[in-house]
């Protein structure tokens, strides 16, 4: 069975990014709410770096390396679990 490798363009993944982690964005994405405004935040946010367009295609690897990204730069570490002493 052959394998199909499947890539999405970044206006796509940066809507998938903002809403599968919560993020508020900036006045005119929360206005609109659009994969356009969405794609911005992210380069502002300096999560999608150098040189890139909306519709150009993103791998798999590239992805997992902005989700990290991500990741990374939320104030609180999201690998680490609270303390019991912090949650009283």
């Amino acid at each position: 069975m052959p394998t199909r490798r499947t890539q999405f363009p970044w206006r796509g993944l940066s809507l998938l990014i903002m809403k599968a982690f919560g993020l508020k964005g900036g006045p005119m994405y929360r206005l609109f709410g659009s994969a356009h405004y969405s794609y911005r935040e992210l380069v502002y946010r300096d999560i999608i770096q150098g040189r890139s367009d909306p519709h150009m295609k993103v791998s798999g690897e590239k992805m997992l390396f902005i989700v990290n990204r991500l990741l990374c730069s939320m104030e609180e570490n999201p690998w680490e679990l609270p303390n019991a002493e912090e949650a009283k």
